[in-house]
């Protein structure tokens, strides 16, 4: 398990590898609030290699997207595969979180 980043101008793309659960849910909000701390604040979370989520995870998701907000900035999640697919859609998290199909789409838009 693991998060990486990478920065293009003003966007970080965050990738997570692994299942989503609560040690993953920690990691990635350390990263997030280290980000913000920085004043990067136009965030894309790429979901692509997450195969699996918990409800931490979900809560995690919902967390960052309000704290980046509150930091006059954007939480973008895209890449949703398979159960994780299926979690968004049965509980319709988005309605709330903003979600795109891929990097490019969730990271269009924005100028860097």
């Amino acid at each position: 398990m693991e998060v990486t980043s990478q920065a293009f101008g003003e966007t970080v793309i965050l990738s997570v590898d692994g299942g989503m659960d609560a040690g993953m849910s920690s990691l990635l909000a350390q990263r997030v609030h280290a980000l913000l701390a920085e004043g990067k604040a136009k965030l894309v979370l790429d979901l692509s290699n997450v195969p699996s989520m918990d409800s931490s995870g979900l809560a995690t998701l919902v967390l960052l997207h309000k704290q980046t907000k509150s930091a006059l900035g954007e939480f973008r999640i895209c890449g949703l595969q398979g159960t994780v697919q299926e979690l968004f859609d049965v509980t319709q998290i988005d309605r709330t979180l903003s979600v795109f199909p891929d990097v490019v789409t969730a990271s269009a838009g924005w100028a860097n």
